[in-house]
This record gives structure tokens, C-alpha cells and sequence, in this order.
């Protein structure tokens, strides 16, 4: 690994681009007492401007709190992405000059940075990994119904499926059946606790 990148997609300084994206409601106070920049996933961990700038370089496990254990009997595990050397790049550069793996930042979605793991001859599997684990991180879901269309989308009535409109539409007690709850139901059912639930309500 060579500190700066590989040739053709070497680390770029973004402190200026981070510090610039801030604006009040975004600027905050890091673990270590500095201003930074907050970060828009999950959790909203504060980031010094320098973060990802420069090198390659283990900068989740020095920034993100997830990283940080202090736990006696040692029985939390630091994720694997912790560990992990990367940095923010050049995308126009890397794309030009090399055929290294690089990625739009979710984190700092207006600043418009990339970051690449395989310019610093590491890998980012652990980082998509954790990533795919917090996607939405246990949110409910309100959807907004239309109308209903037996068998896909539709209430029933002692039993017997209502075929048009009527008052039971409106009345959020009654549950809706058929082929898209029942889709929704299996979604929730793998999604490892990404998605509490859904609740159907009339337009």
C-alpha cells in the first residue's frame, strides 16, 4: 500500500470541500472537542474536516464510534470495515488514469466526494457488508392506498372480498389482503429487522 494511493487514483484532500458543504445546522463537535461535520447515515456521526482526506489511512477506526470499544470483557466485536485503509479521490482522475474501484460518498451526499478501498490495496466488502446490514435501520413504513383490485390489492368483509369502493376503504381497522401485502409481509419477514412494519391508510 503505498500512503498516498495507487498511481492513477492517488488520495485528494477534501478538508476544503467538507468544511465549504457545512453550513450551521450541519457543523458540530467531534469525540476529540473539534468542529466538524456531520454525516447524514444512521447514528449522524461527527466528522473532522479532515476525515478521508490525504492518505490511506484507518479513518473509521479513528473516527466512527462504532469502531471505538471500551468494553472489559471483551466480548464486542470491532467490525471488520474498521480496519480497512481508504481514502477520497479524484473520481475524474481514477476513472482517466486506472481501473480502481471508487464510490460517491453517501455520507456527504452535496459535497459530491469519492472514496476508493482498492487504491489503497485494501478492500471494501467489509465496509458494503455493514453497510447492507444499517440500510434503513428499523424504520416503519406508511403507505398510501389508491384504491383496491381483488386479488392483488383488496378488504374483506365476513370473509368475502369486497369488490368495489366502499366505506370499509376508509377505515384504517380493517386490514388489506391479497398478492402485494402478503409480498410486503415476506419482505418484512427477511429484512432483518431493517423494516419493522408497513401500515396501509386510503389516499
Amino acid at each position: 500500500m503505498k500512503a498516498a494511493g495507487n498511481i492513477g487514483c492517488p488520495c485528494s484532500n477534501v478538508t476544503s470541500t467538507l468544511s465549504s458543504d457545512s453550513d450551521e445546522r450541519n457543523f458540530c463537535t467531534t469525540h476529540k472537542n473539534e468542529t466538524g461535520v456531520q454525516q447524514i447515515k444512521i447514528g449522524g456521526t461527527c466528522l473532522p474536516f479532515s476525515y478521508g482526506s490525504s492518505r490511506c489511512y484507518q479513518h473509521d477506526l479513528i473516527n466512527d464510534p462504532i469502531c471505538h470499544v471500551d468494553n472489559e470483557e471483551g466480548d464486542t466485536i470491532v467490525p471488520a470495515f474498521c480496519f480497512r485503509p481508504w481514502c477520497f479521490v479524484d473520481v475524474d482522475k481514477c476513472k482517466r488514469d486506472s481501473t480502481e474501484r471508487v464510490f460517491l460518498s453517501s455520507y456527504f451526499p452535496s459535497a459530491k466526494v469519492y472514496y476508493s478501498y482498492s487504491t489503497c490495496n485494501s478492500t471494501d466488502e467489509d465496509w458494503w457488508a455493514h453497510e447492507n446490514s444499517q440500510i434503513l435501520g428499523g424504520i416503519s413504513i406508511s403507505a398510501s392506498v389508491p384504491t383496491y383490485q381483488v386479488p392483488v390489492m383488496y378488504k374483506s368483509l365476513d370473509g368475502e372480498p369486497l369488490n368495489t369502493v366502499g366505506s370499509e376503504y376508509y377505515d384504517n381497522s380493517i386490514g388489506y389482503e391479497g398478492v402485494y401485502p402478503d409480498y410486503i409481509k415476506n419482505v418484512i419477514s427477511v429484512s432483518n429487522g431493517d423494516i419493522l412494519n408497513v401500515s396501509y391508510t386510503y389516499r
